[in-house]
């Protein structure tokens, strides 16, 4: 006796399985009366001879499936029939390069036989000529596959334009932005050339549209009809470097050297002991510089010539933010000011000694020379605008006390009225320095 037949879906049908009965899919070539029979089966329906079988334009690959060929409608991910397309956009189409010829996709059309131009269709801007699809007149061959447009040609999209650095724009083939037309090629744009908006000189780095012309932006100069390079204020890196003499690139900005001063944007002059000044900002790029009274850069306060340097280094009390700012023998930096080292005692404005080799004093007599010297907490160091060249001598520079010439240590410095001065045509741009006016 054999068990009492299920109930199944009109979708499914009911088969005899040894002693029972059950319900299984309808597979392709099944019996049907409707196409709700086979919609189990994607792209399937109930043929005219009531059968599930594919759709027009489906391939069947086993009982169980269907699938689209190149032109119909597919879901994400499938597979499509015909070799060499793919589902896009919920539609198989032909792989990147390829295009569609009938049930295929090829290469290309060109060449193809042909009976009227709607047979070369997919391939656009052909045309049939003496049965065979060929590029339509004003177009030209790309890659042996495809009909491309030259300059001032129809065109729906851009990868339809030839010539490069063109694109579709308002339906014709038309030079980019930055580019214009020059023989029938897309170049770009110059210099002085006629523009619309920034975009148009877009090809020329650092260049802009002003008063209808690419011109080099503010902070950039003009090397050639298509360069535009950085002046002071302008950006830089490694590929576009500073070009004005004395400059480098800190911070991403084009900048004088250190030492060095701003006259305009296109200059940087250096700044050393006796550069033109007109105020103190003048001399501000070297540290430890000030304009003087003779409208010259001379050393502040505090700080003396270095010697065949034209530079100008901190002495007793001046300003330092490491040791070798401080760079006489005896001094260290603290707190941003040149001091004596520890068991060193200041024997002038520019120097510290051991100070076990200081000579000890109770008055002035006690150090010998009244005229250079002067007892200090019981120390005699040298008096004001004067130098130790030993520990037992103290000579005058500019300022100090003299009455013969030859005792005055700066060059090109003379005692007059009992004191060293910067001789007639010089100027003193530091205690210790006479320079020629």
């Amino acid at each position: 006796m054999y068990d009492q037949r299920p109930c199944c879906d009109s979708r499914d049908i009911c088969q005899r399985k040894n002693t029972s009965y059950v319900c299984n899919k309808r597979e392709l070539g099944f019996p049907c009366e409707n196409d709700n029979h086979c919609s189990h089966k994607a792209h399937a329906e109930c043929s005219s001879d009531k059968k599930c079988a594919c759709k027009w334009r489906h391939q069947q690959i086993n009982k169980m499936a269907c699938v689209p060929l190149v032109g119909e409608r597919c879901l994400k991910n499938e597979s499509c029939a015909t070799q060499n397309s793919t589902c896009i956009d919920n539609k198989c189409q032909c792989r990147r390069g390829l295009l569609r010829y009938k049930h295929l996709c090829v290469g290309t059309l060109l060449g193809r036989s042909c009976k009227q131009d709607s047979d070369c269709q997919a391939l656009k801007f052909s045309i049939c000529s003496r049965n065979i699809c060929i590029c339509a007149p004003k177009t030209i061959v790309s890659h042996s596959s495809v009909c491309l447009s030259l300059l001032n040609l129809a065109c729906t999209k851009n990868d339809q334009c030839k010539v490069q650095n063109s694109i579709c724009i308002e339906k014709k083939c038309q030079c980019g932005p930055g580019y214009v037309d020059r023989e029938s090629k897309c170049v770009p744009r110059n210099l002085d050339e006629p523009c619309r908006n920034n975009s148009d000189c877009s090809q020329l780095a650092f260049a802009v549209c002003s008063s209808n012309k690419c011109v080099c932006d503010n902070n950039y100069n003009a090397t050639s009809k298509t360069q535009c390079v950085p002046l002071l204020g302008g950006g830089c890196n490694e590929r576009f470097h500073c070009t004005v003499p004395n400059s480098e690139c800190i911070g991403s900005k084009c900048q004088c050297k250190a030492y060095h001063s701003v006259i305009g944007n296109n200059k940087c002059i250096p700044v050393t002991i006796g550069s033109f000044c007109n105020s103190n900002a003048d001399c501000d790029s070297t540290r430890n510089f000030k304009c003087s009274e003779d409208k010259v850069c001379a050393c502040k306060d505090n700080s003396v010539a270095v010697l065949n340097s034209l530079q100008c280094s901190s002495v007793l009390n001046g300003y330092c933010l490491k040791n070798s700012e401080c760079i006489f023998n005896g001094f260290h930096c603290i707190d941003n000011r040149c001091q004596c080292k520890p068991d060193y005692t200041q024997v002038s404005s520019h120097q510290c000694h051991e100070s076990k080799s200081v000579f000890l004093c109770y008055d002035l007599l006690d150090c010998g020379d009244a005229w250079h010297y002067q007892c200090h907490e019981n120390k005699c160091i040298c008096a004001s605008h004067h130098i130790s060249i030993n520990n037992a001598t103290c000579y005058p520079i500019l300022g100090g006390n003299c009455w013969d010439e030859h005792q005055c240590l700066t060059k090109d410095s003379e005692c007059f009225d009992f004191h060293c001065r910067c001789k007639h045509n010089f100027i003193p741009v530091s205690d210790n320095s006479c320079i020629p006016k």
